[in-house]
């Protein structure tokens, strides 16, 4: 599947063998770069201006609940001249319905577009791309989105499925540098869970996912910060919270706090305290003070990536 993007009217054309056919409107397109370890913001376009270096994502679908983006990746074209195509312009509807079709080629012309192919380089990585990180954007304006799934379209096109980097503000953006590279896996896993969470559960099982991330979030951080041995990665939220010392007072009130809410998601223990169900607002709080925690253990990105 080819594609192309008119340098002048930004009209975005596609097609098996070439990018001749116009696309309808509606359709988002971003520029992509991937991300790596030596990234850095001038690493990406400076302005919403084309050019041959960079990857284009064409997004089919988005689903803020579940942060997750759907659709092509292409890479510039590197088998023709760069930068002119020949496309079908805009044809008269009455023209296309006509039997004798063939008559749309006097609607064919030269124009200077940006053409593009299916991303194959993304393929050729590891997994086949699985895992790789792309930056979404400009350098003045961008998103972190991981790569969960590749394959390959009927048409040729490369398929791609986006996670979300960040959690779209339901918690802040923790940097994994500051964590021990250990960790990274559990606690990427906690608080993706959390967040998802956050955005589709109900409250019971919000509180339920922030109670289980703090849970691992606090025993690593004792590990970390403070010293402590690996087994406390199999103690529970309040042995935890004993072994916090004095001066993190407010990090044992918000592990208390989420404690209580937690157990009011529980019948028997609702019935004995004669306490309610957690509602939205005791979500929202429960979330909150996952992102309270998490700014007390010095994990948050002070500036992106």
């Amino acid at each position: 599947m080819k594609f192309a993007i008119d340098v002048q009217t930004m009209h975005i054309y596609m097609g098996k063998d070439s990018a001749n056919r116009t696309m309808p409107f509606g359709s988002t397109v971003t520029q992509a770069t991937p991300v790596t370890g030596e990234f850095q913001a001038n690493d990406l376009p400076s302005s919403g201006v084309l050019s041959n270096k960079h990857w284009i994502f064409q997004e089919l679908s988005f689903d803020p609940t579940s942060r997750l983006r759907r659709g092509n990746l292409y890479q510039p074209e590197t088998q023709k001249p760069w930068p002119a195509d020949q496309i079908i312009d805009h044809p008269p509807q009455e023209l296309t319905s006509v039997p004798k079709a063939d008559r749309v080629d006097e609607f064919r012309f030269r124009r200077t577009v940006y053409p593009y192919e299916p991303c194959r380089e993304l393929i050729r990585l590891p997994r086949s791309g699985i895992g790789t990180t792309l930056a979404l954007g400009t350098a003045e304006s961008w998103s972190l989105w991981r790569v969960v799934q590749t394959e390959f379209s009927v048409g040729g096109a490369v398929l791609v499925t986006l996670k979300s980097r960040s959690y779209l503000g339901a918690l802040p953006d923790v940097d994994l540098g500051k964590i021990n590279v250990d960790f990274h896996a559990d606690v990427t896993r906690a608080l993706d869970r959390a967040a998802d969470a956050a955005h589709r559960e109900s409250p019971v099982s919000v509180v339920d996912q922030c109670r289980n991330a703090l849970v691992v979030c606090l025993a690593r951080w004792l590990v970390q910060e403070n010293g402590k041995p690996h087994s406390v990665f199999t103690e529970d939220l309040g042995e935890l919270t004993k072994k916090v010392s004095e001066d993190n007072y407010c990090i044992k009130t918000i592990a208390g706090l989420i404690a209580r809410l937690h157990a009011r998601g529980k019948d028997n223990e609702r019935v004995r305290r004669q306490s309610r169900t957690p509602d939205e607002d005791d979500a929202d709080l429960a979330v909150q003070s996952l992102g309270f925690a998490l700014r007390e253990f010095g994990w948050i990105a002070t500036n992106a990536p």
